[in-house]
């Protein structure tokens, strides 16, 4: 199994760090999210709790001995975690624990001083399916590692006292003579946050040993299982939005007008017909208003529309700008109130869209791409939207790609 332990602990070494994802792809003509809207981020958590023994060497098999050597004894902890999207983190962790066992029926007690380092793949299944939320109360996970024990571990007689056996303490295999064994790690957990870079983290998570001579007697199970219990605190270095901050205003773009003998200024409803000519054909329309005679008394004008070959700057114009979008959600809309209030913007300045099915989120509207391209920059470093990304946007319609010739 030794062997088996080592492959599985190399393999997972380069699942977890070798196939780093962005936590939402910044590429400025996609507006799809593989990472479910979460920034990459480090972590750093430290807990602790309690540590209890499965082995031969114990008085009931699940239970704890509370009373005559309790089993409940205390472990510490410390990791570093990388959490790469809303589904999966990789965490390195170190741990030291006193882990005890008592058997009043064949009068025989141990006691184990473990060192231990292991690396794990944290799965958060709930996310994997509908994106990490900001409203959820909890975050749950699935814990897989593996890793090695070094311990100095002595069997006592109960009664008595008397040492019966001792396993490292200067004569093992591991640094400075201790004890040293390969384990499989495997439990589950939860994240409660408490503010927006800490959480409350309760984990529970058993070892399972590459011997059975852990607890210095051999017999029943082949691999000496223990368990740690933990509570404590994690902190996530992701960069956190800073104070509110109103987007700069951008000046409305100017339409000049045309005035001739023949073309005359063009109204609300004309400019309607006018948009719809340009959408489908490239050529300058004039809208000239003629009088027609209806009958004797009444005389009215009526609005016709006339392609011609003049390029004067009104046949250019379109409705069209650069965005920042923020947040892409593929299953539900999202809570505008509480995404406001965790990248510190105002609700007002957010709008919500469709693309591809998605629900987007952006924010500005700008008449250059350098415009939106520098409001993009401050959105990152101000308000901690790192994936922040320009996007482009025509008669209020996401486009899939940017013009040709950037404005």
């Amino acid at each position: 199994m030794t062997n088996s332990v080592k492959y599985i602990l190399t393999v997972l070494f380069f699942v977890a760090f070798g196939s780093q994802t962005n936590a939402q792809k910044s590429i400025e003509s996609s507006g799809y999210s593989e990472n479910k809207n979460m920034s990459a981020s480090w972590i750093i958590s430290m807990s602790g709790g309690t540590s209890v023994f499965f082995g031969d060497v114990k008085q009931n098999p699940f239970l704890p001995v509370t009373t005559n050597r309790s089993e409940l004894r205390y472990v510490v902890d410390i990791g570093l975690e990388r959490r790469f999207s809303a589904s999966l983190a990789a965490r390195l962790q170190a741990a030291y624990s006193h882990v005890v066992g008592t058997s009043r029926i064949n009068d025989i007690h141990f006691q184990s001083f473990v060192y231990e380092a292991n690396a794990a793949v944290l799965f958060y299944p709930i996310n994997l399916f509908s994106g990490y939320d900001t409203k959820l109360f909890a975050d749950f996970y699935i814990v897989l590692g593996g890793g090695m024990a070094s311990y100095n571990a002595k069997l006592y007689q109960l009664s008595s006292g008397n040492e019966l056996a001792s396993s490292g303490h200067g004569t093992g295999n591991g640094i400075g003579g201790t004890q040293a064994d390969a384990f499989l790690l495997g439990g589950i957990g939860v994240d409660i946050p408490i503010s927006p870079n800490i959480s409350i983290r309760f984990e529970t998570a058993n070892r399972a040993l590459a011997t059975d001579n852990f607890d210095l007697r051999i017999g029943g199970f082949k691999y000496d299982i223990y368990n740690y219990t933990t509570l404590g605190l994690k902190y996530s270095f992701a960069k956190r939005p800073g104070n509110m901050r109103k987007l700069p205003e951008v000046p409305k773009t100017h339409i000049p007008e045309k005035e001739t003998d023949t073309v005359k200024k063009v109204t609300d409803d004309s400019w309607l017909l006018l948009n719809k000519v340009i959408k489908t054909d490239p050529a300058e329309t004039e809208v000239i208003e003629k009088e027609v005679v209806v009958d004797a008394t009444v005389t009215v004008k009526e609005t016709e529309a006339k392609t011609v070959t003049d390029t004067s700057p009104v046949s250019a114009i379109k409705d069209v700008e650069y965005r920042v979008q923020i947040l892409a959600n593929g299953r539900r809309a999202a809570d505008i109130a509480a995404l406001a209030k965790r990248f510190r913007m105002n609700a007002a300045e957010i709008k919500q869209d469709m693309y591809n099915g998605m629900f987007i989120y952006t924010v500005g509207s700008f008449a250059t791409y350098n415009e939106a391209a520098r409001s993009r920059n401050s959105i990152r470093e101000e308000n901690g939207v790192s994936d922040a990304f320009v996007v482009y946007f025509e008669n209020g319609q996401r486009q899939a790609a940017f013009p040709k010739t950037r404005h």
